[in-house]
């Protein structure tokens, strides 16, 4: 072992003495691995500084126009499988591995360029065998464990995709029976935030604070009420289920994937007449409604994202087939403004073609994802550059996002955008997540 030990060694000292320039050509060489490349970054500090640098990420196609996302960038997208119906009563067999699988977004493609489709989650023998992504934020995945013999639970758990096995976390199922509570045992809702999120909330005891926190809501029809659970991975336990009362009489609305201001999430919920954020704490111990002050007067329903410094914001298509971006001011509870006092209005782009419907959002990248369905394209809009560019244009490749029965499309409900967060991506590394 010694003699591979000084090999290695060996290896190491004439990789660290190689001059810059020469380190960034094996880089680019590297770069349509992209995978590897991000790998190579958390080696040392110096191979993250070359990589990271602005004019290299140029180079090899990964970095955004605004350097103020530097340091974050949308990579692709997760997307589970169909799962394989399994009877009760069957015996168990050991199913075939099909974790979710992964597609790369490519910001400019070629004629002849196409999409790769793979899947680099470690499956730990079969863990996520048919798991479904739910929402991934800074670095980390949240998917939903599929357990054909224990339904009346719900499975989850969280990883960081780049690390591998040891970065995984299975969640235990809330403790409360949720058929004896006349609860859906499916969710309508559900979130992760992070010690980050703390962090940029302005928490001064977040070292304190746990390495993450899930959150999800689910229905008591009986009740018509809603019940918000949350876990923290540092007590690896879920808190006991706070009432929502105030959704009484909504409907939600929008991404059932919370969108994250801070140390609260927020998702949205309707009368059919005005829109409200239902405002959760991380760690389900306060709840508040709040109504959006803006008129919506095309009766679509506004979409939830964050810009700026976790400013809760909303893209909205008015009647002129323009669409808006509307941004709050403060991040407070004080709603005591009439009309629209509070809230920043922008255009983001006219619609040269109706048809546009809002897919998803990748919240650091400050990114959304639509389609218009006249010439099946789907692009990406910079909510702060407003540069639009489309990312995906083959017809297979866009049944990833959108089903076809005859003339019939519908949206495909189960992606989940992926972001590679480079704070993140060290953290994780460094604590051993």
């Amino acid at each position: 072992m010694q003699p591979r030990s000084i090999a290695k060694r060996r290896a190491v000292d004439a990789a660290d003495v190689l001059p810059d320039d020469l380190l960034h050509e094996i880089f680019a060489r590297v770069a349509p691995g992209l995978l590897d490349l991000i790998r190579c970054a958390g080696t040392c500090a110096r191979w993250f500084r070359l990589i990271t640098g602005p004019a290299f990420l140029r180079r090899v196609g990964i970095s955004p126009e605004n350097t103020r996302h530097r340091f974050s960038f949308l990579f692709g997208a997760f997307f589970g499988p169909e799962a394989i119906p399994v009877h009760l009563n069957a015996p168990r067999k050991r199913i075939s591995d099909s974790p979710p699988r992964f597609f790369r977004l490519r910001a400019q493609q070629t004629g002849g360029e196409r999409l790769t489709f793979t899947s680099f989650i470690h499956n730990n023998n079969g863990t996520f065998n048919y798991a479904k992504p739910l929402v991934s934020h800074r670095g980390l995945l949240l998917m939903r464990r599929r357990m054909p013999h224990d339904l009346e639970k719900i499975h989850l758990a969280v990883c960081h995709p780049l690390l591998g096995a040891r970065s995984t976390r299975l969640l235990p199922p809330p403790p409360q029976d949720l058929g004896t509570m006349g609860v859906w045992y499916d969710m309508t809702g559900y979130a992760l935030v992070t010690a980050a999120d703390h962090r940029a909330a302005g928490d001064l005891d977040h070292r304190r604070q746990p390495l993450f926190q899930v959150l999800f809501t689910t229905i008591c029809f009986q009740k018509k009420r809603v019940y918000a659970f949350s876990y923290s991975s540092a007590t690896n336990s879920w808190s006991a289920p706070i009432k929502c009362s105030q959704t009484f009489g909504l409907t939600r609305s929008g991404p059932l994937a919370g969108v994250v201001s801070g140390s609260i999430v927020h998702w949205l919920y309707t009368n059919n007449i005005n829109f409200y954020t239902l405002n959760i704490f991380a760690d389900a111990t306060h709840v508040s409604l709040t109504e959006i002050p803006i008129e919506l007067k095309s009766g679509l329903p506004p979409f939830p994202c964050i810009v700026g410094e976790g400013k809760l914001s909303f893209v909205y298509t008015s009647t002129d087939n323009v669409l808006e971006l509307w941004t709050k001011r403060e991040q407070d509870n004080d709603h005591s403004a009439e009309g629209k006092e509070g809230w920043v209005q922008s255009e983001l782009m006219p619609l040269e073609v109706k048809g546009i419907e809002i897919l998803s959002f990748a919240e650091r990248s400050c990114v959304i994802l639509m389609m218009q369905k006249e010439c099946p394209t789907i692009f990406s809009l910079d909510l702060v550059t407003k540069k639009i560019q489309p990312v995906i244009r083959e017809n297979r490749n866009l049944a990833m996002f959108y089903s076809y029965n005859g003339d019939e499309m519908w949206r495909c409900k189960n992606h989940v955008l992926y972001e590679i967060d480079w704070p993140s991506y060290l953290f994780h590394l460094s604590a051993g997540s």
